[in-house]
């Protein structure tokens, strides 16, 4: 699941503005056409969780005030009718919070998901770090031993690294560590691990 959904942002902002728009129009539409017995306001936070996940806190709030504003729009010409002018007001107003809520609870949830992120990835290369990697391995080993299936687990050490460093600095190293990260990934099968397991080591 984290996959598809890191998959999908990688899609361009443009993109995602534009599907936003088009179902925060469509909902208000939906919600327009079926009158007020019948209530397509819910959804409105559909286009609301792809502003917020996808383009961000700032877009999930505007998407926040347009979905309240058009729910508005949307009860003043289906027809609703309220005793005093005021509540109209009100309702858009708890909307719009309800509305923030849940662009909040989202945020939570997208920084939640890049702290794991983080905490399981080595900074410089982009694969897993050490700690992440054993406990992979560590599940790899329990179900190779439970289905009685080979293991292979091959160490990489790159020879001379520290002369690359002392010669041409650490940012290039770094960078040399990346490419070689790259080239084992690009090499490797969806269902193999690599991880970063020391300052010039690879498994």
């Amino acid at each position: 699941m984290a996959g598809f959904i890191a998959t999908l942002e990688q899609a361009g902002r443009a993109l995602w503005v534009s599907v936003g728009l088009a179902l925060l129009c469509l909902v208000a539409l939906l919600d327009y056409l079926t009158g007020y017995e019948l209530s397509f306001s819910l959804f409105y936070l559909i286009p609301i969780a792809i502003f917020t996940w996808f383009i961000g806190n700032r877009a999930g709030v505007a998407a926040s005030f347009m979905s309240a504003i058009l729910w508005l729009v949307v009860d003043i010409q289906a027809g609703v009718q309220y005793s005093q002018q005021v509540i109209y007001f009100w309702n858009t107003l708890i909307r719009l919070v309800f509305f923030n809520i849940t662009v909040l609870m989202l945020a939570l949830g997208k920084a939640l998901e890049r702290e794991r992120t983080f905490a399981r990835t080595d900074y410089t290369t982009g694969i897993f770090n050490t700690r992440f990697f054993h406990v992979l391995a560590q599940r790899e080993i329990d179900r190779t031993a439970r289905n009685k299936t080979p293991l292979t687990v091959a160490f990489v050490d790159v020879d001379d690294f520290k002369a690359i460093n002392d010669k041409f600095g650490h940012t290039t190293g770094d960078r040399v560590l990346g490419v070689i990260a790259a080239a084992m990934q690009r090499h490797l099968r969806r269902t193999d691990i690599v991880g970063r397991v020391g300052g010039d080591e690879f498994a």
